[in-house]
């Protein structure tokens, strides 16, 4: 967000934390102790949602928040998007200016009750307010901020010299938000890319952000807090971050699979460099194995195992990859990004505010525990039903 948003914001989150009602890890937030305990139980949260509008060079209006629901999606641009109905706080009016007003952002965050009698934050977003319907109640739009960012497109030919990912992605994001929060994570490669001028058009920014993001094996994204985060592609290997419970927190569970989202091979090629890089899947025991005819493609050898396969099916990317390295991990990335937004678990569980877009969740069934990178799910608005998180 803009700087003064982005300051105010600040003060209110540090104000969260003196009082002891945000838990944080890293920067990203978590479910606090004493919450978890009720999520794995399957219990509904007793919990309300606060939210404030922030104009630019104005100061915060707080609001009351009549409805609020939207997405997290991980294959769209703009990852939060929500509809927000408010009124002004204490029946008092909300002032026009707040709403009409071209920039201005809401920022919404749930407070939990905990059984101790503890209040515990978990932001839900800072949006930027894109349509404004009504006259009070006021019903509005917002979008998270990479939605600029796709919007912003260049206006002449982009010259992109020679240099790291991490810098010309931040030279792009800052060239369209000057004072945004940037953040890196561990695990990015900050690998150095070739020279590269980008056409101009619409979505032309974002595209140059994606490839960068690429090469470093990471994605941009605006966390629920606010801000940029350019964190690695997320992968189920790890530990996971939460877990629901047939009985419990997990109330259904189905399988899920999408043909039109699948390649199981991916080309990476530098046109001016003649860097390449070659991806696949090639284990046998995989539902998107290439099979043997498509091993012998890839290698030269065809496959001894006897199995045709899904075939190859392949996806081909041009990106400022300097060495064949380079263009070789960003293939690998990119095939694991695909398989992992093709498809896998829809399951219906107990509503958990801290639960975010590329967590690993671990899903206790009859048929055994699996973990998925959650890649879609419902903003923890002020409905307090199930909810529905897509994963792969």
């Amino acid at each position: 967000t803009p700087s003064g948003t982005r300051r105010r914001f600040g003060k209110w989150l540090a104000g969260t934390r003196r009082a002891g009602i945000c838990y944080w890890r890293g920067l990203v937030p978590r479910a606090p102790r004493e919450i978890e305990p009720l999520l794995t139980a399957g219990q509904v949260l007793r919990s309300r949602v606060e939210a404030w509008l922030t104009v630019p060079d104005q100061h915060r209006i707080p609001v009351r928040v009549v409805d609020l629901r939207g997405t997290v999606q991980a294959d769209r641009i703009h990852r939060r998007e929500a509809q927000v109905v408010v009124i002004g706080a204490d029946d008092a009016p909300i002032p026009r200016l707040a709403v009409t007003r071209r920039g201005a952002s809401i920022v919404a965050r749930k407070v939990v009750t905990g059984p101790s009698g503890r209040e515990f934050a978990a932001p839900l977003g800072v949006l930027r307010i894109t349509a404004v319907t009504g006259e009070g109640p006021w019903e509005l739009t917002g979008k998270s901020w990479e939605y600029v960012l796709a919007r912003a497109g260049f206006l002449r030919p982009q010259v992109m010299p020679r240099m790291s990912a991490v810098s010309a992605i931040r030279q792009l994001v800052r060239e369209v938000l000057p004072d945004v929060a940037l953040s890196v994570a561990p695990g990015v490669r900050d690998v150095l890319c070739s020279a590269r001028t980008y056409d101009p058009g619409d979505g032309s920014r974002w595209r140059a952000i994606e490839e960068y993001a690429l090469l470093a094996g990471a994605e941009l994204f605006c966390p629920p807090g606010g801000g940029f985060r350019l964190a690695p592609i997320p992968t189920a290997d790890r530990a996971a971050d939460w877990t629901v419970h047939e009985g419990a927190g997990l109330v259904s569970r189905e399988q899920s699979w999408s043909e039109d989202e699948t390649a199981n091979c991916v080309r990476v090629e530098d046109p001016d460099t003649h860097s390449v890089g070659v991806a696949a899947d090639t284990r046998p025991g995989s539902p998107t194995y290439v099979g043997d005819a498509g091993m012998e493609v890839l290698t030269g050898r065809r496959g001894d195992t006897g199995l045709i396969g899904y075939r190859l099916i392949p996806e081909f990317l041009s990106l400022p990859a300097s060495s064949d390295l380079i263009a070789r991990d960003a293939a690998r990335d990119r095939l694991g990004q695909l398989q992992a937004r093709a498809g896998g678990v829809t399951f219906t569980a107990i509503d958990q505010p801290w639960a975010d877009v590329g967590d690993v969740v671990g899903v206790h069934a009859d048929a055994g525990m699996s973990r998925h990178v959650i890649t879609g799910l419902p903003i923890s608005g002020t409905a307090v039903d199930a909810v529905t998180p897509d994963t792969a």
